[in-house]
């Protein structure tokens, strides 16, 4: 993690930020959805969105505080965002290595010289072993024409402890980037802000693809990291 000069974070501050809130306001909705899953017992789906909770909320760290990036990496990104007027990072982009589950993984792990729980970084781990076990497995082969399945060699609680712990491992990326980023205008506590208004805007992702209910659950959940926080 190489600390940038002033004018480049200047630089990237301005480039990375509604990246950073887009991230935020993803792990919140995740969450919610996750929340929601594990109470009406759907764990496939509470596997699924726990995970994408936890990898939103590294993508988030990334573009909110660009200096816990290495410089290698931090200079690709940025490059890819100036060169392509704005696309996400995340994007397939010719020719660009786009942040995926493997560096969010290693930059979460990463982030723990810096105060972030470690209990937290390899539970981003845990969860993406539990998404992939629902999406593919239990493997199965065929045998005389009949399909034999293989035992299920995890057990429908591992969800439920991922889940359970995903506020307080969303808490503590937020602690993190309030110890370690406040720079410029750009401070966590802007990003915060900035999120209630991604969930609100009718022409934006989240009015038009979840409930009411999991955007009330996530603004609720935002008001707890700010009384959190104070």
């Amino acid at each position: 993690m190489d600390a940038p000069s002033e004018t480049e974070l200047i630089d990237v501050a301005n480039k990375f930020f509604f990246f950073g809130v887009s991230s935020l306001a993803k792990a919140l909705v995740f969450r919610s959805l996750a929340k929601q899953a594990l109470v009406t017992r759907e764990r496939i789906l509470a596997a699924i969105s726990g995970y994408y909770s936890l990898f939103h909320l590294a993508m988030a760290i990334m573009f909110l505080c660009p200096q816990m990036l290495n410089a290698k990496r931090r200079k690709e990104i940025f490059d890819v965002i100036e060169e392509t007027e704005g696309l996400d990072p995340s994007e397939r982009i010719k020719g660009f290595k786009r942040i995926d589950h493997t560096e969010a993984i290693s930059f979460l792990k990463k982030c723990t010289s810096k105060g972030f729980n470690a209990k937290c970084a390899h539970l981003l781990e845990e969860a993406k072993e539990l998404r992939e076990y629902v999406n593919y497995g239990p493997r199965m082969h065929v045998k005389n024409g009949h399909p034999i399945f293989g035992d299920c060699d995890k057990i429908p609680e591992l969800v439920d402890n991922v889940i359970n712990q995903l506020d307080g491992c969303l808490l503590e990326g937020i602690k993190l980037l309030l110890n370690n980023c406040q720079f410029l205008g750009f401070s966590t506590l802007l990003a915060l802000e900035y999120v209630e208004q991604f969930l609100d805007k009718p022409d934006l992702f989240y009015l038009k693809w979840c409930s009411q209910e999991m955007i009330e659950k996530s603004k609720i959940f935002l008001a707890e990291i700010f009384q959190q926080i104070k």
